[in-house]
C-alpha cells in the first residue's frame, strides 16, 4: 500500500466522521445515555481491524464478557 492510497483511505473515513450529525448524535446520547451512528467503516476496514485480533501483542486487555472491565 502507498502512501498515497494509505491517506486516500484516511480521507474517506474522514469525510465519513464529518459527515456524521454530531449535534443530534451528542443530543441522543445525552438524552438517551446511547446513540447509532452512521456507518464510519466500509467492510473490507472492519475486517482489517478484526484481523489484528489475533495479535496479542496489539491489546493490553480484553474486555470480560460477563462483568465488562477490562482484565490484564
Amino acid at each position: 500500500m502507498t502512501i498515497t492510497t494509505t491517506q486516500a483511505r484516511r480521507d474517506r473515513w474522514a469525510d465519513r466522521v464529518d459527515a456524521a450529525d454530531w449535534d443530534q448524535l451528542t443530543g441522543q446520547l445525552n438524552a438517551d445515555g446511547c446513540a447509532l451512528t452512521p456507518q464510519l467503516l466500509a467492510p473490507d476496514e472492519t475486517d482489517q481491524i478484526a484481523a489484528l485480533y489475533d495479535r496479542d501483542e496489539r491489546f493490553r486487555a480484553t474486555v470480560g464478557p460477563r462483568h465488562g472491565g477490562a482484565t490484564p
